[in-house]
């Protein structure tokens, strides 16, 4: 995508295909899997920076439509996914959350 922009959010409405349009771009970006044979012979494999981000990035895939079992509000789900997140980072990259310091600075920590 042709855009300076640090996070990318889409929206659509409902029954509109983001979740479709999302793990296609999940698939293209994440360095979790090697998803080559998906985009090989497609318009984007030609483009001079195909390879320079295919499979290239951390990707964080979050659903709001399902809440897992210990949350019972959406509040309850966003503390949820903040404590998986900082448990994530701290696993893939040694960085420990700080009580009461926001896990968007894990994001920055050097």
């Amino acid at each position: 995508m042709k855009t300076g922009n640090k996070y990318i959010c889409i929206t659509r409405p409902r029954r509109f295909g983001k979740t479709v349009n999302a793990n296609m771009l999940g698939a293209y970006y994440t360095c979790g899997f090697d998803s080559h044979t998906l985009f090989e012979g497609l318009a984007i494999s030609k483009s001079d920076l195909y390879t320079k981000h295919l499979n290239q990035h951390n990707v964080i895939f979050v659903d709001l439509s399902r809440m897992p079992d210990p949350c019972s509000t959406y509040e309850s789900y966003i503390s949820y996914v903040k404590q998986r997140l900082a448990a994530d980072i701290e696993k893939a990259y040694g960085l420990k959350k700080e009580e009461g310091v926001p896990v968007s600075d894990l994001f920055t920590a050097s």
